[in-house]
Parts: C-alpha cells; sequence; structure tokens
C-alpha cells in the first residue's frame, strides 16, 4: 500500500553515492564532510543559542518550496542527458570507459538531486512545526533544521560540481 511513497530507495542511492570512485569502498572523508560539518554547525547554532523564528521558518518555507522546483528541473536534464546517450558497437574501450564513468556520474548526480528534493520536502514539512511557540520543540525543530540545512547545501555544492563537468564534457565533446 505505501511502496508508492517509499523514499528508501532515494536515501539507499545517496548514501551510495558517498564512496571513492576507485575503490569502490565508503569514503571516510565523504561521511565526515557530510556528517560532520552539519553536526558542527548544528551544534555551534545551537551552543549560541541561535534558534529559528517565525519570520525564519516562514523565509526557509519559501526557500525550499522554490528550490524544490528548480531540482525537479535540473532532474529533467539529467533524465534528457542519459537518453541522448547511445550506445556504440564499434566503439574503442577507451571510449567504453569515458561513457560508464559518464553514465555513473548521471547515475550518481541523479540520485543526489533526488535526495535534495527529498531533503528539501522533510525540512519544509519540518519547519511548519517552528511556527508554534513552545521553546523545546523550537530547540528541537531548529537543530533538525540547521543539520538537514547544512547537509542540503554541502548536497548542491557536490551536485553543482558533478553538473559542472558533465556540462563541461559535453561542450567540450561537440566543439
Amino acid at each position: 500500500m505505501f511502496s508508492k511513497i517509499n523514499i528508501t530507495c532515494v536515501l539507499v542511492d545517496h548514501c551510495r553515492t558517498l564512496r571513492d570512485f576507485r575503490t569502490g569502498k565508503i569514503s571516510g572523508s565523504d561521511i565526515l564532510v557530510f556528517a560532520g560539518i552539519p553536526l558542527v554547525v548544528t551544534a555551534a547554532f545551537l551552543y549560541f543559542r541561535v534558534y529559528l523564528t517565525a519570520g525564519a521558518v516562514t523565509t526557509l518555507l519559501a526557500c525550499f518550496s522554490i528550490l524544490t522546483g528548480l531540482l525537479f528541473s535540473i532532474l529533467l536534464l539529467i533524465l534528457d542527458l542519459v537518453q541522448k546517450e547511445p550506445e556504440k558497437k564499434d566503439e574503442h574501450a577507451a571510449d567504453k570507459a569515458t561513457r560508464k564513468i559518464r553514465s555513473q556520474l548521471l547515475r550518481d548526480t541523479f540520485s543526489n538531486i533526488s535526495f535534495c528534493v527529498l531533503l528539501a520536502i522533510i525540512l519544509a514539512l519540518i519547519s511548519v512545526g517552528g511556527i508554534f511557540d513552545n521553546h523545546w520543540v523550537c530547540i528541537v525543530i531548529s537543530a533538525i533544521i540547521y543539520f538537514g540545512s547544512a547537509n542540503f547545501v554541502l548536497t548542491l555544492l557536490m551536485v553543482l560540481k558533478r553538473i559542472h563537468v558533465l556540462l563541461a564534457n559535453e561542450v567540450g565533446d561537440n566543439n
């Protein structure tokens, strides 16, 4: 019944991108960046007692809503890039290797963007809880939103780099 809204594949696919491409093993530095930095940011905000206000919640809702729409557009761009990749029968080994790397990069980018969309939706839903006038609820919601927002920004930076590489290669191949 809930299989149509099961989002575990999005989470699993995103976590699979946090691997060292050369070895295929989980990258400790990626885990440190995508978990450690958000934890430090969250701890710093909470230590200095910087909690979200109703105005900040409204702004966050607007930001996450806009970014979600833009991320869906990028997902369509990635889908278009994937569909434009014909397999050639007389392709050299180097070309096959390049195509395989490009294909993996497209899959990873798609997974990361899907994760960003999911995270934005979750953070938007949690942000609504920030309108309650309860100090402890505000602290918990602030912590979740700080952690999620930091992770969101880091993942967006990773997506930006990957899209830049993909599109730079597309433009470079056509010259």
